[in-house]
């Protein structure tokens, strides 16, 4: 009976096996087809990604364009930049993904040019606003072939991606029959195996069938909710088993407790947490304050995708374009989310990705910025409110300064032709206080209105050529005067290595220094005042200069420098102050140097000087015409100063004219050098002195180099720091064939120089001794002059009337602009000064119908703006109107002359007659 049993156990073994055998080679075969079909379906989902990641690259490189041209933050081009280097490799990654279907290729060029189409036209809006043209930028971000390209793009990517995912279905729905043919074979041969199963049961053990019923009531315990801690001891395959169960429990237990615990978290926080499943982006799990929020049961959430919870028109940055595969891949971004109920809110989002059980996921956290935008809201109304006042100040000040420059045109220009007249010396004296006075307050207007431009950034710096040396110098030759009738030496240092031109705006630059040589004069009652110009860096046509202003003043406390450059400061703030002034001067100097692209700074001590500095940036305007020619040798010069920095100065001065330049410090080493050079039959041609020297000053030198036969007779030229009529008498009798004052211009000494060495006899510069050379005569212009003066104000009539007239032109009258045009129609006239607001008419559309008249005649006649209104915009407003000047009251009889001496150079003056 056993050994038919083994036997029969033996037959019933193998037939198990075999049928074991099949359903191997079925499994494997089988499992080689799912696969074959996962490939297909991952390369699908990949196709569908790659082109979902092109559409996110290119709506945000769209989104940034759009950022960077509303907000002019740079920063918001970057989507742009990796769109434009990321795209066309994606696209190469998708043709290569569906090379095998035709359709899809197809398909693709039309993505790939509509992708390229947007990504070229977010460029050009990027470039539009990188070049300043924002009008351009906002123009084509409006046009609607904007949006339509993008809508094309959606849809080409929309049928692309569904052809994908029906090719796909089709797939599957093969892949299924197969499967299902394959299941019912394999059903009934497992029927058949059962059959054998049954039989092969009666040979088990009842030790086994025993362990086996233990096994399954423990695994009824486990579904109780009873945790197995005790393992069975043994070393068989059943109580393997056993002990493998009773350890999958013990974890299992331990991840239900972590689970708990996580969901007591997020349930208590107010974050908005939910799981979403990275390939098909449904909702996996979410906390119970992302259900409230969003208006729906935890259940609910589940059903959803998270495109469900975005807002129609919002972009679902990872939703379209999920993060990369590695998991601590994140993104932070701000959206708009939406309820149940359809109503929307603005959030910020915190996506992760991570991998929980082998399941690619994304943990998003929301949160809920409603707050956030309106605060942000709040600020951008109250910014709007701050700059809409600074406006509306800036028109104040500018409406003030008219109507404050209408009447003191009105003085100005009466005590002006008062001073012309005949008066006794008190009347002249309080003529000129008048004058004095009127001229301080215009400085105050004037100041008060360039506070308020730079306050209001309406300031715009100009881009012209000029040259450093004549801006320096022009500001000297105003504060001269004044300094030297306190006994002041002003001397200028200009380094030769400045360029011969720059490009910048020297207006702006003279404002600087006039503030800060002035402030040196007003605070400095004896000593010197040096200023100073260098080139602190240079490379192509870039240029930074580095100016200083050194005086041996008051000097200024530590704590008064802390706050001297605030608008309204001084260092002395007492009412017993001896200095006036608005204290706007040093906080407008700051604010233009900042313009300029510098920065100013002070060194000072209370009782020894100050030195202000500040740098400024410019452009070389001689950069690129190549290297110059090397001066021709037009003479030696012998320069004799005990000031060593004096003589670097003057040397590098002549050596760039293209002298040959020696200099000593005293006269005992002045004239063996003559003599040496003579000797070499290398005389001096000219030497320049300075008149107070150690031991033998300059003009006991001048006598000595007289006196020498050995010398060379070079011709001498007298350099004095202080301007005195007995100092000028000594060096005219001593011989100097001229006397120089410092500061030394360098145009000036170099005419000087070039004068000396044409052996002409030169007379000093304005402050020197001698008369000055008369200029060739200036072949006489022919015809009459004729002026109209159009201006509503009888004051302004009379002033403007008299300045012209003492000036010897024939002015005609007219109250408003409608008279204006009719005269011009009416009369011949060579220049019209047209004041801007008048009644009736006001100027600029007076200057229109006048321009408007002049077509029909084929004459162009000069019109010069007369208006009280100071600001870069009224002058722009002028000449947009047609005008060809631009005089600001009050008006200033030597500005009055230069321009019709410019406007009128082909016209004599005629005798004046009233109007």
């Amino acid at each position: 009976m056993k050994l038919r049993l083994r036997q029969r156990m033996t037959v019933l073994t193998v037939v198990p096996l075999a049928w074991v055998f099949v359903l191997l080679l079925s499994f494997a075969w089988i499992e080689a087809q799912s696969t074959r079909a996962a490939a297909q379906e991952r390369a699908s989902a990949a196709v569908v990604m790659q082109s979902q990641r092109v559409l996110g690259a290119v709506e945000a490189a769209e989104t940034g364009a759009r950022g960077y041209v509303a907000t002019g933050e740079t920063s918001l081009t970057a989507p742009y930049r990796n769109a434009a280097s990321s795209v066309p490799a994606l696209l190469a990654d998708l043709k290569n993904s569906v090379a095998d279907e035709p359709a899809q290729r197809a398909a693709l060029g039309g993505i790939r040019a509509s992708a390229l189409a947007q990504l070229a036209a977010s460029g050009d809006e990027i470039a539009a606003m990188s070049a300043g043209q924002q009008w351009r930028a906002a123009a084509l971000l409006a046009a609607p072939a904007s949006a339509a390209r993008l809508s094309s793009l959606r849809k080409a990517i929309a049928n692309f991606e569904g052809r994908e995912v029906a090719d796909n279905a089709a797939r599957s729905d093969a892949a299924y029959r197969m499967w299902f043919r394959w299941a019912l074979l394999l059903i009934l041969g497992s029927a058949v195996v059962g059959a054998v199963t049954v039989l092969l049961n009666r040979v088990f053990t009842t030790g086994v069938i025993n362990r086996l019923a233990l096994l399954a009531d423990q695994i009824r315990r486990v579904r109780g909710g009873e945790t197995l801690v005790e393992r069975v001891g043994g070393n068989d395959e059943v109580t393997a088993v056993e002990n493998e169960f009773v350890g999958m429990t013990f974890e299992f237990a331990q991840r239900q407790t972590a689970l708990a615990r996580y969901r007591m978290l997020s349930d208590v926080t107010t974050d908005l947490i939910f799981f979403t499943d990275r390939a098909t982006l449904r909702i996996i799990e979410a906390n119970e304050a992302a259900a409230q929020a969003y208006g729906y049961t935890r259940e609910a959430m589940r059903s959803l995708i998270i495109q469900d919870l975005c807002a129609p028109d919002s972009p679902a940055m990872y939703f379209t374009t999920p993060p990369p595969d590695n998991d601590r891949a994140a993104l932070l971004f701000e959206s708009m989310h939406r309820r149940s109920d359809g109503t929307t809110f603005p959030v910020e989002v915190a996506s992760q990705s991570a991998t929980i059980d082998g399941q690619h996921v994304i943990i998003s956290t929301v949160r809920d910025i409603t707050e956030r935008r309106r605060t942000q809201l709040e600020l951008s109304r109250l910014l709007d409110e701050a700059l809409q006042a600074s406006r509306l100040k800036t028109e104040f000040v500018a409406t003030m300064s008219h109507e404050i420059r209408t009447p003191m045109n009105g003085v100005a220009g009466m005590i002006d032709l008062l001073l012309h007249t005949d008066l006794t010396e008190d009347q002249r004296e309080f003529a000129t206080t008048v004058k004095e006075s009127a001229d301080s307050l215009m400085v105050i207007i004037n100041d008060i209105l360039d506070f308020s431009k730079l306050e209001a950034g309406r300031v715009d710096l100009e881009a012209v050529d000029f040259e450093v040396a004549h801006v320096i110098e022009s500001v000297v030759a105003l504060l001269n005067m004044s300094a030297k009738q306190k006994g002041l030496a002003i001397s200028l240092k200009i380094s030769p290595r400045i360029p011969a031109r720059i490009s910048g705006d020297p207006a702006r630059l003279r404002q600087i220094l006039l503030n800060l040589v002035a402030n040196a004069v007003k605070f400095t009652e004896r000593g010197s005042i040096t200023i100073r110009a260098s080139v602190e860096s240079a490379s192509d046509d870039a240029l930074v200069l580095r100016f200083s202003v050194a005086d041996t003043g008051l000097g200024i406390s530590e704590e008064a420098q802390g706050r001297l450059f605030q608008p309204f400061v001084q260092a002395d703030g007492s009412t017993t102050r001896r200095f006036g002034g608005t204290g706007l001067g040093l906080s407008i100097s700051r604010r233009l140097v900042e313009l300029m692209g510098g920065r100013i700074s002070l060194q000072s001590t209370e009782g020894k000087g100050s030195t202000f500095t500040f740098t400024a940036r410019f452009r070389n305007a001689l950069a690129g015409e190549g290297i110059p020619l090397a001066p021709k040798q037009r003479g030696r010069l012998l320069i004799v100063d005990d000031d060593p920095e004096i003589r670097d100065v003057l040397q590098r001065y002549a050596s760039s004219w293209g002298f040959s330049v020696r200099h000593v410090s005293s006269a005992p080493a002045a004239l063996t050098a003559l003599i040496d050079a003579t000797g070499e039959a290398r005389p001096f041609d000219i030497v320049l002195i300075d008149c107070v020297l150690p031991r033998i000053d300059g003009l006991g030198l001048v006598q000595m180099i007289r006196d020498e036969p050995r010398s060379g007779e070079p011709a001498t030229i007298m350099m004095t720091a202080y301007d005195a009529a007995t100092r000028r008498e000594q060096a005219s009798a001593a011989g100097c064939a001229a006397y120089l004052v410092k500061p030394i211009a360098p145009s000036d000494l170099h005419d000087l120089i070039s004068s000396v060495m044409s052996e002409r006899r030169i007379a000093a510069l304005p402050a020197g001794a001698l008369p000055p050379p008369t200029p060739a005569a200036l072949p006489r212009p022919s015809g009459r002059a004729r002026i109209l003066l159009a201006e509503d104000t009888p004051t302004n009539q009379r002033v403007a009337t008299l300045q012209v007239q003492r000036l010897g032109y024939a002015v005609d009258v007219v109250n408003d602009g409608s008279e204006a045009v009719e005269a011009v129609k009416s009369n011949s006239y060579d220049l019209v000064l047209m004041d801007c607001q008048m009644p009736v008419m006001d100027g600029y559309t007076a200057t229109r119908r006048i321009r408007e008249h002049e077509v029909e005649t084929g004459r162009h006649i000069t019109i010069v703006a007369l208006t009280a209104n100071a600001l870069e915009r009224d002058r722009r407003a002028c000449f947009d109107a047609g005008m060809d000047a631009y005089l600001a009251k009050p008006l200033q009889s030597e500005a009055l002359k230069d321009l019709l001496e410019q406007w009128l150079p082909h016209v004599d003056p005629v005798e004046a007659t009233a109007s």
